[in-house]
């Protein structure tokens, strides 16, 4: 489904920007910019998570969207670190 895929693309490419936007922050010493990314990552899984289940039959699609979802949590914990913000294990 052309949807679901669009947003699994848009929250790997919001991982990925994760790098570039802890150097930014750092040299300008601006830690909303975390913030922000933090509020626009946050989205960008609501929606993945809204229009894919991450249990599936298919079992490569599975372990797939596992890593997506572990990933995430990585980027979340340590970004929440950097602004120092502790992260419940669960909610």
């Amino acid at each position: 489904d052309k949807i679901s895929f669009n947003a699994v693309k848009r929250l790997v490419l919001k991982l990925e920007e994760f790098k570039f936007v802890v150097v930014s922050s750092a040299k300008n010493r601006s830690p909303y910019i975390v913030c922000k990314y933090l509020q626009e990552l946050s989205a960008l899984f609501h929606q993945f998570y809204n229009l894919n289940r991450v249990i599936s039959e298919n079992n490569d699609l599975t372990i797939s969207r596992l890593l997506l979802v572990k990933s995430f949590i990585s980027v979340m914990r340590i970004a929440l670190s950097l602004i120092s913000i502790d992260a419940p294990e669960k909610m």
